[in-house]
């Protein structure tokens, strides 16, 4: 279970979250929503450890996962059981091939590389990306390369996958299959 106590980030004194408190269970899809600028994106940066690694901010409380807090764990310790998709996917790629994509973070974890292709084509097909192999990612609508990271977070198996404003423009066809998408990784 992944859980929020008193988790409170301030930026230059600025209270972003206030006294958050939170239980995820595991197999749940949970939403958070509200109106721009109100800490959901900041949230996912304390979870997945971009704040305050990457971005200044004053966190106080605790992030607990099975009981241990990640507060001062690395982002290289939480990408073991945390994957983040971010509002804008673009921004994660590291390869311009997609099945390269996938694979990358399997080759970081020395994983064989027959391992790997049957994993990116189980997850391809189960999430509807197959179509997207060996493509140039940046030739991909923005719907398909929110795809094709949500496979790519599929492939690493971590227990938490975490979405940032997964649907922000997309295209109804789009936001159809995120959604499907959403739910089969589940699933798996």
């Amino acid at each position: 279970m992944l859980s929020l106590q008193n988790l409170v980030l301030k930026f230059d004194g600025e209270s972003i979250l206030e006294n958050v408190n939170l239980n995820f269970k595991p197999g749940e899809v949970t939403v958070i929503t509200g109106h721009s600028g109100t800490g959901k994106s900041s949230l996912l940066k304390v979870i997945n450890g971009i704040i305050p690694e990457y971005d200044c901010g004053d966190v106080k409380g605790d992030v607990l996962y099975k009981d241990k807090s990640l507060l001062g764990m690395s982002i290289l310790e939480r990408s073991k059981f945390i994957s983040t998709v971010f509002q804008n996917p673009k921004t994660q790629f590291y390869c311009i091939n997609s099945t390269d994509e996938l694979a990358f973070q399997l080759e970081n974890r020395c994983i064989e590389r027959n391992l790997i292709l049957d994993k990116i084509h189980y997850y391809s097909d189960v999430l509807g990306s197959k179509d997207l192999l060996d493509k140039n990612i940046f030739e991909l609508s923005g719907g398909e390369k929110q795809l094709i990271a949500i496979t790519a977070s599929g492939i690493s198996e971590n227990e938490i996958i975490l979405l940032d404003e997964p649907s922000s423009s997309l295209d109804y066809e789009s936001i159809k299959n995120l959604k499907r998408a959403i739910i089969n990784i589940n699933k798996v």
